[in-house]
């Protein structure tokens, strides 16, 4: 039980900074989304739409919404960074799994620290939206031990649904 107020108290945190985020935006033509759910199908329309935006501080965190194991990402035009907090005891029992999903579909994971001691398992996929997305649903099929019928997606910043982002 511990881990699931760990979990949801770390949504709470991240849908107040999406909040302050939105509110400090003039205005953008990019989308702004607190969290909406729907079907793991949807992972490479939400991951291409990351990487087509143009906010450099857009974020996509996709959950299984029964669990709440997640993984976060963040993107440039070149690259998906798919990112593991290993923060809570979940996180740490899973980390070994998550690693290994990484490294067995040809990614370089790095292990990183973030400035409170907190350790995160970074990897770079240069792949196409839907190639990312196939390594994404390893993680939570093979890592985390099953695949949700639906994702929860939190994000904010995402570019438009098709077509490059405005410049």
């Amino acid at each position: 039980m511990p881990n699931s107020v760990a979990i949801v108290l770390l949504f709470l945190v991240l849908a107040a900074v999406a909040a302050v985020a939105i509110s400090c935006r003039s205005s953008s033509t990019e989308s702004t989304s607190m969290g909406e759910t729907g079907p793991v199908e949807s992972l490479a329309d939400y991951l291409g739409r990351l990487q087509r935006s143009s906010d450099p501080h857009a974020f996509l965190i996709v959950a299984d919404p029964d669990s709440g194991d997640f993984v976060q990402f963040t993107a440039s035009r070149e690259a998906v960074q798919i990112d593991f907090p290993v923060i809570t005891s979940r996180q740490q029992e899973l980390e070994d799994r998550v690693y290994q999903v990484l490294e067995t579909n040809g990614l370089i994971v790095e292990t990183t620290t973030g400035t409170d001691g907190s350790r995160f398992l970074d990897a770079d996929s240069t792949e196409s939206p839907e190639r990312t997305a196939e390594v994404v649903l390893a993680i939570f099929r093979d890592a985390f031990g099953g695949l949700p019928a639906m994702f929860s997606y939190q994000s904010d910043g995402l570019g438009p649904l098709d077509g490059p982002s405005d410049p």
